[in-house]
């Protein structure tokens, strides 16, 4: 009867030891899987092949890798009990390569924070500027920035008895945590909170076909407008000499009275989509700052306080926290925007033609 019941609690126990690497490999497939699914969706899910959205890509290239990369080798290091054995060189890439994907998400983040705000308080530049080369331009200036960033970890990071890590450098966790963290995210809550006033402010104006409200209505409206004019100017001309054509009047009459009815229902659809936009990107950032703001209260408080004690169990437990970002954001895709979900469903049947 003992050895029964020996056997069942070695047995319980083998299980609760095993369970958090399960766990945390089906966080691994799931942060990869979802990643490239939000990648190959934009590329071949012609709705969704807008500049924006190059954005969300590129920072699902980013979540890829760290779930390829980052998430295994720190699994690895869990299953060792914090030991390292696959040499310096590799530990020094690890870490590097942590500290440039982490930078690089927050920085994605502030540019598409950025381009909603521009989209609703500078809709007619925005749509001018709004190219593939600057969005282009903006990904490299992203992954140049967070590489810069991340290479004083070469000279910080180590593999002091066995184990990988940073070395006790209070000058370079500061510098880098606010460049990483601390200073885009503060900015991107201001341009947060300007969005929020701005998309406020606009639901509460009338909308008017004199007033539009977004770029898409006003360029919309420019065409059919200068035709229906045009024409108007053209009867007005002729009434003199064709005094029976008054109709035509009447036609054009009708026909501006049916561009502005389009245009207030286009301006209520336009401010609704980005609306919605906001409000996603808003998700994403909160869920963003969620995950890594206590990694990085703990990281600097570590280095401003040497006499705080700091368990590897609480680092390496906020250090999850923080890479499982990765795994939820195609999650937040996939629940709050449609086009995203109709792009998985696709790929999930191999339909790639839009």
């Amino acid at each position: 009867m003992e050895n029964s019941t020996d056997q069942f609690s070695h047995n319980v126990n083998d299980m609760v030891r095993v369970t958090p690497y399960l766990i945390i490999t089906f966080m691994v497939i799931l942060g990869v899987v979802g990643n490239a699914f939000v990648v190959v969706a934009v590329f071949t899910y012609r709705t969704l092949r807008i500049v924006p959205n190059y954005y969300i890509a590129s920072l699902a290239v980013a979540d890829f890798l760290v779930a390829l990369i980052i998430m295994p080798f720190g699994l690895y290091s869990e299953i060792n009990r914090g030991h390292w054995y696959l040499g310096e060189g590799l530990c020094k890439t690890w870490i590097i390569l942590d500290v440039m994907l982490s930078t690089s998400s927050i920085l994605h983040l502030f540019i598409i924070s950025r381009d909603r705000l521009r989209a609703i308080t500078k809709p007619v530049k925005y749509a001018f500027n709004r190219t593939n080369k600057a969005a282009a331009t903006r990904i490299f200036g992203v992954f140049l920035l967070s590489g810069l960033v991340s290479m004083p970890a070469l000279f910080v990071s180590t593999t002091n008895g066995n184990s990988c890590g940073f070395t006790e450098n209070p000058v370079y966790i500061i510098t880098s945590s606010l460049v990483s963290f601390y200073i885009p995210c503060s900015v991107m809550l201001v341009m947060y909170y300007r969005i929020y006033k701005a998309a406020s402010k606009r639901a509460r104006r009338p909308i008017s076909p004199s007033n539009p409200p977004t770029v898409g209505t006003r360029l919309s409206r420019t065409v059919p407008e200068i035709a229906v004019t045009s024409r108007a100017s053209q009867s007005q001309s002729n009434e003199t000499r064709r005094p029976h054509q008054m109709p035509r009047r009447l036609e054009s009459s009708l026909s501006l009275s049916a561009v502005e009815t389009q245009s207030c229902r286009s301006a209520h659809v336009s401010l609704r989509i980005e609306r919605k936009a906001a409000r996603v990107i808003a998700i994403v950032v909160g869920v963003f700052v969620s995950c890594w703001l206590p990694f990085f209260t703990l990281h600097v408080t570590s280095a401003l306080c040497r006499n705080c004690t700091v368990t590897r169990e609480m680092y390496v437990g906020l250090s999850w926290l923080g890479w499982s970002n990765s795994v939820i954001n195609p999650i937040i895709y996939t629940v709050f925007n449609k086009e995203f979900r109709s792009g998985f469903k696709r790929i999930i049947h191999c339909r790639f033609k839009s």
